[in-house]
């Protein structure tokens, strides 16, 4: 076809077979396992590959890195980079509308945790920070000790690949990563040179660094994420004033401001924005009291979650619910419990999760997609995951090899999988776990190699 997409053919085309079905193998783990996220309609439109080249035919399908479409009747599943950047773009705003189609369980299947070292080259991983991209890939924005540095590890669909982001001096604690709408990632993070408060930001090409606030001792427990509308803000600690602060972008320049400054307030917080665009932030204030503040497009509320008990409201994690709803998991450290806050729309209701052991420390509280929340948290040297069913929370172990599970970070992948990333001491090394599908009888997927490339 003269003129048109080359389409992968024996012995010629862009893809030989014998890539084709390496391919098709690979990725079809990768869907099982939950990276990626399947799709089909019935639309007819022109194609246009990188090189200019075209053909007409139906969108069947689409995962993280291919794209299927139908032309004359046969499915071709193609690399996503082949096509151009208008159809790629186009391809991202059909992954986000009503044609994307959950997978459903098996009624046989079952669920497993696969655990994957990511770095362990010197004393690294604390503070780590988990986010996926749009697309459904993880990244995990970490500090290495070793190195006193920023770094970033991304998986790129077969491997994972770390890089250093900033080095100047000692710089890289209290890190938070989240994803713009178009897919770039950011980091927020703590200059412990300059006692600054700083931000890296991708373009899609290179990482760009800028002082977000440097008025006095700023930037510690950093927590980023990105507004509806598709704008970074960063809550964050003053410890010169002992204030909580939060910084916002407006496209062109970061504002900063105080939000509340009674007392010792703004440790261990967390940052969410509501469905609606509006920020709100969970936080500690000295010595045993968990606090949030809501902006309602106007003005700043704060207000007090619980006091209840010695010193609580440590580790604090904030998310909103499909229903818009802010809920808050933290840590009643004097007993030693996990414990979590939601809201009903009229009221906050408080209930102890776990209290087997020494736990609650660094909490992270997500929601799936299909709305239930989940929380992952360290007991002592364990890693644990809290999961709630709608009636009931469950709670189960995801590693105890070793001295592991602080500075645990969770995030569910687009497509309902939860995943964490934290820290194994005993080895000073940084982890990824993730759940898998699991079928009865067989042994668990691998849907990431263990392998990470500088």
């Amino acid at each position: 076809m003269r003129g048109g997409l080359a389409l992968p053919s024996a012995g010629g085309g862009w893809y030989g077979w014998g890539e084709m079905k390496r391919l098709v193998l690979v990725f079809a783990a990768l869907l099982v396992a939950g990276f990626c996220e399947e799709l089909s309609g019935e639309i007819q439109r022109v194609w246009t590959s990188a090189d200019g080249k075209t053909l007409t035919g139906t969108l069947e399908g689409q995962g993280e890195d291919w794209v299927k479409l139908k032309v004359k009747d046969k499915i071709y599943k193609l690399k996503l980079d082949i096509l151009s950047q208008a159809d790629q773009d186009y391809l991202k705003t059909q992954a986000g509308s009503k044609q994307v189609v959950k997978r459903k369980p098996d009624a046989g299947e079952q669920y497993s945790w696969k655990i994957v070292p990511i770095d362990s080259e010197g004393v690294i991983g604390a503070s780590s920070s988990l986010a996926y991209s749009p697309s459904g890939r993880p990244a995990i924005s970490y500090y290495d000790r070793s190195d006193q540095a920023l770094r970033y590890a991304s998986f790129d669909g077969f491997n994972w690949i770390t890089e250093t982001i900033d080095s100047k001096r000692d710089v890289g604690t209290s890190t938070s990563l989240a994803f713009s709408p178009s897919g770039q990632p950011a980091i927020s993070y703590y200059d412990l040179t300059s006692k600054d408060l700083k931000c890296a930001m991708h373009d899609g090409r290179k990482w760009t660094i800028q002082t977000i606030d440097r008025e006095g001792d700023v930037g510690k427990y950093t927590s980023l994420a990105y507004s509806p509308s598709g704008q970074p803000a960063i809550s964050y600690y003053d410890l010169t004033n002992g204030d909580l602060k939060y910084a916002s972008f407006d496209g062109r320049k970061w504002t900063t401001q105080t939000i509340d400054r009674e007392g010792r307030v703004g440790w261990f917080n967390s940052l969410s924005f509501s469905p609606s665009g509006h920020p709100a932030i969970s936080y500690h204030k000295y010595p045993n009291h968990l606090r949030y503040a809501s902006f309602d497009g106007v003005n700043w509320t704060t207000e007090e979650i619980d006091s209840e008990g010695g010193n609580l409201g440590t580790d604090t994690s904030l998310s909103h619910g499909p229903d818009g709803h802010p809920a808050i998991s933290y840590s009643d450290d004097t007993n030693k419990d996990l414990k979590y806050a939601s809201h009903d729309g009229r009221k906050w209701t408080t209930q102890t999760i776990d209290r087997e052991g020494r736990i609650g420390s660094f909490t992270s509280l997500a929601f799936s997609p299909s709305g239930p929340p989940a929380i992952s948290y360290c007991d002592l040297r364990v890693l644990k995951y809290a999961s709630y069913d709608g009636q009931e929370w469950a709670t189960q172990t995801i590693d105890r090899e070793g001295h592991i599970g602080g500075y645990a970070s969770l995030a569910f992948s687009p497509s309902g999988h939860p995943g964490i990333a934290y820290v194994d001491k005993s080895n000073g090394g940084l982890k990824y776990a993730h759940r898998v599908i699991v079928k009865k009888g067989n042994s668990a997927l691998k849907s990431a190699p263990g392998k990470a490339e500088k």
